[in-house]
């Protein structure tokens, strides 16, 4: 019964924290409204864990706990891929912001030397 209440209070700070946190305006909306879906589910699956299993034995899965595991085997690439696809856009702006910081900083200095 432990497990269950330290989990329910860990699925809660979560959320208090994503929602409190000043980058969430910049989280797409999309993110926002699958968190608010996912908590209760969470919260939900916690309190009852035999629901999951039917679940997973609808699904064809044996386990609850294994479709767990591989929605969020999912969820773990899909953010890696994310990440990945973000790191390239911001290397590709720095190299854009470098590249017209340079040519102001010529300009600059052949304007200083005239």
């Amino acid at each position: 019964m432990i497990i269950k209440v330290i989990l329910i209070l860990a699925i809660m700070g979560v959320a208090v924290n994503f929602i409190k946190s000043r980058g969430s305006s910049k989280t797409r909306a999309y993110k926002k409204l699958a968190l608010m879906l996912l908590i209760p589910f969470s919260v939900y699956s916690v309190l009852f864990p035999e629901t999951l299993t039917k679940i997973a034995n609808m699904v064809g899965v044996g386990r609850g706990a294994d479709l767990l595991l591989y929605c969020l085997t999912v969820v773990i690439i899909f953010t890696a891929f994310n990440n990945y696809v973000k790191d390239r856009e911001n290397n590709k702006k720095l190299v854009i912001l470098a590249r017209k910081i340079a040519i102001l900083e010529a300009e600059n200095d052949s304007q200083n030397k005239k």
